[in-house]
Formats: C-alpha cells, structure tokens, sequence
C-alpha cells in the first residue's frame, strides 16, 4: 500500500525574510537546516534594507517577494525602507 504523502508529492515553499541588517541572518540559517528535515522543497530568501543602496540588491527583494508563499517583514524603521517594498506586498 503507497504512503499517503511521499517525498515527490511535497511541493516546494519559498520563505522570505526581509529586515534591516543581517541580525537575523545567522538564526535563519540554522533554522533552515533544522526545518528543511521536515520541509523538504523549503527555500529561504533574506533580505536587508541597508543594502539597498545598490539598486539590484532591491530588485533581488522584490523578485524573492514576487515569488514568496510567505513573507516575513522585521525592523524596517524609516519610511523610506518600508515605501521601497510596500507595492510589492500589496
């Protein structure tokens, strides 16, 4: 008798983080090791706001936000962090 759920059927699930600085950066990947264990196809984006000076680092974000099942949102401060990305959340 098959499995009712077998390793093809999981679909993948792209989680992105975006946030200030890299704080977080060290927790998720940990995390991610750990989860992965149970979530197979899990994907992880991480995003931060003081890198986005450089216009590509912003595109990079807002592609990963595109694409996201789940988007996590931390410690964006200034206005002018949260207007960069608003659109794309909406």
């Amino acid at each position: 008798m098959p499995k009712p759920i077998s390793a093809a059927d999981k679909a993948a699930l792209k989680v992105v983080i975006v946030t200030l600085d890299m704080h977080l950066a060290g927790a998720a990947e940990r995390a991610l090791v750990q989860l992965r264990r149970d979530i197979p196809g899990l994907h992880l984006g991480f995003h931060a706001a003081v890198g986005w000076s450089d216009p590509r680092a912003l595109e990079r974000c807002r592609a990963d936000i595109a694409c996201a099942d789940i988007i996590l949102v931390t410690m964006l401060f200034t206005q002018e962090h949260v207007d960069a990305i608003l659109p794309d959340l909406k």
